[in-house]
């Protein structure tokens, strides 16, 4: 005589089941991942933007910008960044007066003067904290190569968004767009065209190779 065999039902079947459905739900899996990006405060892959702004900041040196809220590269003028080096600190950091920054602002509160809806993309140029011989000579005068360069280039931007100028804050000249409008998926993408649309504006403005110059005095 053939031994029945008694199947149990399944305790856990709908917890199983819940765990499963969370797993497959593609909301809840880009939550978590964009969860993981803000905890770890950094922004996967950035090194090819160094090798993409390169032709158009040519004389400058790329130093990476990691996990403050900034993330891309700095580029320091070659002057400034040997000079640092002759000081011992390897020029891991960039501390020259004129420097531009591309990449990814992902925190608000980093420069909160620039009401960002992070995550955003960025170029800017800073010629460090307000108050400074170079600061007081490049941007406060009404003739100052930053006020002019940014009265130029706004005759160049033809669509936007626009580059903002502040003469009182450590960003002095931005171009900077949001991402959330973006597919996370072509963020490297579109943030590309952006960084190349605007560095090709700030090369016609002549501000890069002015500022070169600046930095070699």
């Amino acid at each position: 005589m053939r031994e029945r065999v008694k199947i149990r039902p399944c305790s856990f079947r709908e917890e199983q089941a819940a765990e499963l459905t969370k797993r497959a739900d593609p909301v809840s899996m880009t939550a978590r991942r964009k969860k993981a990006r803000q905890d770890k405060s950094e922004w996967p892959d950035v090194a090819w933007i160094a090798e993409l702004a390169e032709p158009y900041l040519r004389g400058y040196l790329p130093v990476p910008e990691r996990g403050t809220g900034l993330e891309g590269f700095w580029f320091v003028a070659a002057a400034a960044k040997e000079g640092k080096r002759k000081k011992g600190k390897g020029g891991k950091k960039a501390n020259g007066p004129c420097r531009f920054f591309v990449g990814y602002l992902l925190r608000p509160e980093k420069f909160a003067y620039l009401n960002a809806e992070t995550p955003e993309c960025l170029v800017f140029v800073t010629l460090g904290e307000p108050g400074s011989k170079l600061h007081e000579r490049l941007v406060l005068p009404a003739d100052g190569l930053l006020r002019t360069t940014h009265t130029y280039i706004g005759w160049l931007t033809h669509r936007p968004p626009r580059f903002a100028f502040f003469e009182d804050r450590f960003v002095t000249m931005v171009r900077h767009r949001t991402m959330r409008d973006w597919p996370e998926g072509k963020y490297r993408h579109f943030s590309g065209n952006f960084f190349i649309e605007t560095l090709a504006w700030l090369v016609r403005s002549g501000l890069i190779r002015k500022l070169a110059e600046v930095g070699r005095e």
